[in-house]
């Protein structure tokens, strides 16, 4: 249950996020100073002051009154663009969306000719808060990627940074992690030349991180969250340290190291109560409830649940998700005490709130919006392939009219191949997606289905025999959840990068670690190359029957993995450090075989050696 602190002004109820200090510290910092600035600047102080008086009316008909005064004070040509300001973000105060929207429209070509960037971007943020109120998130994706080609076209890194990690943020809500992983490196990137926007950088790095986490993929949401801490926390607010701590804890907790994730979780507690944040509370609180829950500390964990519950019932501006992981927790909690009423009580809020906030429409439609984008920056490419070869070609009208028609015909055909190929590659881009989607939403909802039943068939069960033989299907079933969910990764993104495969290599290794006394040590260098999915499947096989024949047969303690990235060639070199065999006399043993084959159908050589009491490379 990841904490995602914010970057600009909220659009929800934002004269009470100010006076309570709920604000994202960035976004309370700008807002307000830029009110100062306007009530203290010597040019037009009076216009600008009344704006910020009418903004802060509690009142309709207060408002209208500074509103009105402050229009019969227009002397300068800027003047209506900070009328609609002030309008857009009174509207949005109010929660009155429709009234938003139409100063929104007002107000930003005002600000677009002033090159007033800060107001410019802060109120995009807020209308794209609004929007997410609504449930529009695929209007917000498309205000993101318009406000960042704006700040790439003027140069804007800043902001461009910023509006990089609201949309890794959003991706992470809509469960779109890898896009938010995309997303939150780009920011990162944008930031780490500077000293200025430390904090700003700190928020970056975060987003990677909880994306990675919900992705499953535990060792690289660790190295960014622990990138966070040695920047140092001292960089950045009590909230966002303490969202930081709780995101580390919540990955020790995904991964059973229940010890270390009490350690972190409890370092945000105290620093979530030093800044009162009620969402970062119910969210803490929640998490140390399933830790207690997992070591059957009943009475503990109904203490701290109740805590979570009332943070996250009591806070208007809580998310949903705080309620549901709330319920999920005390639903689990009755049914282990055997208090079924109460279980099937919190079950049915859980299953509310879940289902509430699953939107696969949205996310479909902001899938669609990328392919569309890809299919829109695929035709300029053609259409300034096509400009180019038309002033190529202009010297060779002059010379012979019969030779730049011949040219114009092929270049033409040239065009329309290279066009269906395109199409073709988007096309299957949309397959994978949809292949990715079913796999998921079928296959992985039966599977997690299954073990579900079968670990309430195993609950309280008596007969020994009979609940190992349950927890043999459970094991097998999430084993093939687990490949799957690799082969959906594999097939998803089209082809993904060397770096990429490593990190899940990395996983994979990790894993084993865990439930065996053995250390995967996976290393990279050399060039990055880009991987299809059929390489990508194979591959992760080879190493996946590797390590396990180390394990069934080597005895070793270590097995390393280097994989090297040379021009139009991946060498891969598996070690283990155990006590080896004769080549000669089990060539045909051990799933060497397999391993053979898949190296072939990737047009590779495999090579062994493996000496008696030295191990197997």
């Amino acid at each position: 249950m990841p904490i995602s602190a914010g970057v600009f002004v909220g659009g929800r109820k934002l004269h009470k996020l100010i006076r309570s200090g709920f604000l994202p510290v960035m976004g309370r910092r700008l807002f307000v100073a830029l009110l100062m600035f306007f009530v203290s600047s010597m040019q037009g102080q009076s216009f600008r002051e009344i704006l910020a008086k009418a903004y802060f009316c509690e009142t309709d008909s207060c408002a209208d009154v500074y509103f009105k005064q402050a229009r019969e004070l227009f002397s300068e040509e800027g003047d209506q663009a900070w009328f609609d300001y002030f309008k857009f973000f009174y509207n949005v105060k109010r929660e009155r969306f429709d009234s938003a929207d139409y100063y929104y429209d007002l107000s930003q070509p005002g600000m677009l000719r002033l090159e007033n960037w800060k107001l410019y971007y802060n109120s995009l943020d807020a209308k794209v808060n609004t929007l997410k109120d609504r449930s529009l998130h695929d209007e917000a994706v498309v205000l993101l990627t318009e406000g960042i080609e704006l700040a790439m076209a003027k140069g804007l890194n800043y902001y461009q940074a910023l509006s990089h990690i609201k949309l890794s943020y959003g991706y992470h809500d809509l469960s779109l992690y890898q896009e938010g992983i995309e997303q939150g490196k780009i920011a990162k990137k944008l930031l780490d030349t500077t000293e200025t926007y430390k904090k700003d950088l700190l928020n970056a790095i975060n987003a990677i991180a909880i994306n990675y986490d919900d992705a499953e993929q535990a060792d690289s949401a660790l190295y960014f969250h622990y990138l966070v801490i040695k920047i140092g926390l001292e960089n950045t607010d009590d909230w966002s340290a303490s969202a930081t701590l709780n995101n580390i804890g919540n990955t020790y907790l995904k991964m059973a190291e229940l010890d270390s994730a009490q350690k972190y979780l409890e370092q945000s507690l105290s620093l979530a109560q030093k800044a009162k944040r009620t969402n970062t509370l119910s969210t803490v609180y929640n998490n140390l409830a399933e830790i207690h829950l997992r070591k059957r500390e009943y009475k503990e964990a109904k203490r701290v649940l109740d805590s979570a519950q009332y943070y996250a019932e009591n806070d208007a501006l809580a998310p949903l998700e705080k309620r549901r992981d709330v319920y999920e927790n005390l639903y689990k909690y009755y049914q282990a005490i055997g208090k079924m009423a109460d279980a099937f009580h919190y079950q049915s809020l859980f299953i509310r709130y879940r289902d509430s906030m699953q939107d696969i429409d949205q996310i479909e439609a902001i899938q669609a919006l990328q392919l569309k984008k890809a299919r829109a920056v695929k035709d300029r490419e053609l259409a300034e392939a096509e400009l180019e070869v038309q002033k190529r070609n202009v010297g060779i009208l002059a010379i012979s009219s019969l030779l730049a028609l011949s040219l114009a015909f092929l270049r033409q055909f040239y065009l329309k191949r290279q066009k269906v190929a395109q199409e073709a590659q988007l096309k299957l881009q949309e397959e994978r997606l949809r292949i990715s989607r079913d796999l998921h939403d079928n296959i992985g909802a039966e599977l997690s289905y299954i073990s579900s039943l079968i670990d309430q068939k195993t609950y309280g069960l008596s007969d020994q025999k009979l609940k190992e033989e349950y927890e043999q299907l459970s094991n097998s079933s999430r084993s093939a959840l687990s490949q799957l969910r690799e082969t959906i990764w594999a097939i998803r993104p089209g082809e993904v990068r060397l770096e990429n495969f490593v990190d899940r290599l990395k996983e994979l290794g990790f894993k084993y670690a865990k439930a065996l006394p053995l250390e995967v040590v996976v290393d990279f260098k050399g060039e990055n190359h880009l991987l299809k999915p059929a390489q990508i499947i194979t591959l992760f096989r080879i190493c996946q029957e590797a390590i396990n024949n180390a394990l069934k047969h080597s005895e070793a303690k270590l097995i390393r993995i280097d994989i090297i990235g040379m021009p139009r060639k991946l060498e891969i070199v598996i070690t283990d450090k155990g006590k080896g065999f004769l080549v000669d006399e089990v060539a045909r043993g051990y799933g060497l075989d397999n391993m053979a084959e898949r190296v072939k159908e990737l047009g590779g050589e495999m090579d062994l050696k493996s000496v008696v009491g030295s191990g197997t490379k």
